[in-house]
């Protein structure tokens, strides 16, 4: 049943099972959890940009399906499809396989479109959902708004994120799965009411549900570690590592006296006795940023493994020199005044409300290279604060433009912008013992 999938898989992992992963994302996104607890979402980016902004990077795994597993797919109508979304993030798979998804099957239906929430995985930080929309006719791409969980009763739960991946065009007849991402900061109910709109459609979905504590509880392994460790003289914390059957999160601390700024991690990972690996998550939120010195980093799980040696492995970091990190820019020249010395940012160019950015880099991993450069606040030269809603990257002939669209083009003098992630690097093979 599974010897076509398998054999896809097997092929995929040879093209791609070295590719590193990098951890940093969109600065909303590494924000997301905590702008979740003021009840906020971040605002949209250009769609032109907008794959490139929530798509970290897609690391793909092969599974091996056995027989066991196979049969226990056909067991639960629709389950392949439920395979198919996770088949890249390996403790999901693993969570399936040891009977973790819980089916919902719970549906609401307006304007000739079907809504049916299909299942759910749930440990007591993350819930996967996964729903089908269904449509009687064509519809172009859409993506959830206004998502609202609520308990049984009506009240809204408190201190929650959402991501989501993006919906394709939707023919009239052919379902699509796809998944809604919950993070929870606090416990949570049983009984839910999902509430949802989808862009340029009118209806609510409003669909209760229910899942099942006993299902996750007291499944989670904190291991304690408080080890510091240096790469090119930067010293980094890892705090403690806390395993759960949707993911692993890595807490950890940056010393303030470090020379530079550390952006993202390139390949964290954990490694076991055996070699096996498990990269950072494939989508949906890959870390919370919950100070300007602390991370925590989520990776794929190896709950189900239990291996009798586990490291934490990486060899490569992003940052930049900290008295580096202000671009100051003159649009009426259209000059950088102030820019990192490497020259990677080459020039600017403001269009309109556009401001662009030319990124130039000869590192192999930089041609995938398209999270924002830049906060989206910034200031002028009066002192005066500005926000950007949106941010945009693309390739050009000439390199990678990369930049904001500013909303407020009455600013005096030069604008003052900070960088938040930047194609520079530290590199040093770190290993460090977990058990």
């Amino acid at each position: 049943m599974f010897e076509k999938e398998e054999k896809q898989l097997q092929n995929l992992k040879q093209h791609y099972d070295d590719i590193p992963i990098p951890s940093s994302i969109d600065e909303h996104i590494l924000k997301g959890i905590n702008r979740a607890k003021k009840k906020k979402r971040f605002s949209s980016i250009k769609w032109g940009s907008l794959a490139a902004s929530l798509f970290i990077v897609l690391i793909l795994t092969s599974i091996r399906v056995s027989p066991t597993f196979a049969g226990y797919i056909s067991n639960i109508p629709g389950l392949e499809k439920i395979v198919e979304l996770v088949r890249f993030d390996k403790g999901l798979v693993s969570a399936i396989e040891n009977d973790f998804y819980q089916e919902i099957n719970v549906s609401g239906e307006h304007e000739g479109i079907t809504i049916t929430i299909d299942g759910a995985i749930v440990d007591e930080q993350k819930m996967v959902l996964f729903y089908t929309i269904e449509s009687n006719r064509n519809i172009k791409s859409i993506h959830p708004e206004k998502i609202k969980l609520q308990d049984a009763n009506g009240n809204d739960i408190e201190k929650i994120g959402f991501s989501y991946g993006a919906i394709q065009d939707i023919r009239k007849g052919e379902p699509v799965t796809t998944t809604l991402d919950i993070h929870f900061d606090e416990s949570f109910p049983e009984d839910f009411i999902l509430s949802v709109n989808f862009s340029d459609l009118d209806s609510t979905w409003e669909m209760p549900f229910a899942i099942d504590h006993s299902k996750y509880e007291g499944m989670k392994d904190e291991i304690i570690l408080n080890e510091t460790v240096s790469i090119e003289n930067q010293k980094i914390t890892f705090e403690k590592v806390t395993i759960l059957p949707t993911r692993v999160a890595v807490q950890l601390k940056y010393d303030e006296a470090n020379t530079k700024q550390i952006f993202a991690f390139e390949d964290l990972r954990l490694v076991d006795e055996n070699g096996e690996r498990w990269n950072g998550i494939t989508s949906g939120v890959s870390a919370a940023l919950p100070s300007e010195n602390e991370r925590i980093i989520y990776l794929q799980s190896n709950y189900f493994k239990k291996p009798k040696e586990l490291y934490l492995e990486f060899s490569s970091v992003r940052a930049l020199d900290k008295d580096e990190l202000e671009v100051v820019v003159n649009t009426a020249t259209n000059e950088l005044l102030k820019a990192p010395k490497d020259g990677m940012l080459s020039s600017v160019e403001k269009r309109g409300h556009d401001l662009a950015f030319l990124l130039n880099s000869s590192h192999p991993s930089d041609e995938n290279f398209h999270y924002s450069l830049f906060s989206h606040d910034y200031r002028d030269q009066a002192g005066n604060e500005y926000s950007s809603n949106s941010s945009f990257s693309y390739d050009s002939p000439d390199g990678k433009q990369i930049g904001l669209v500013l909303e407020n083009l009455d600013f005096e003098g030069p604008l003052t912008f900070r960088i938040i992630d930047y194609p520079s690097r530290i590199t040093e093979p770190v290993r460090i013992k977990i058990k």
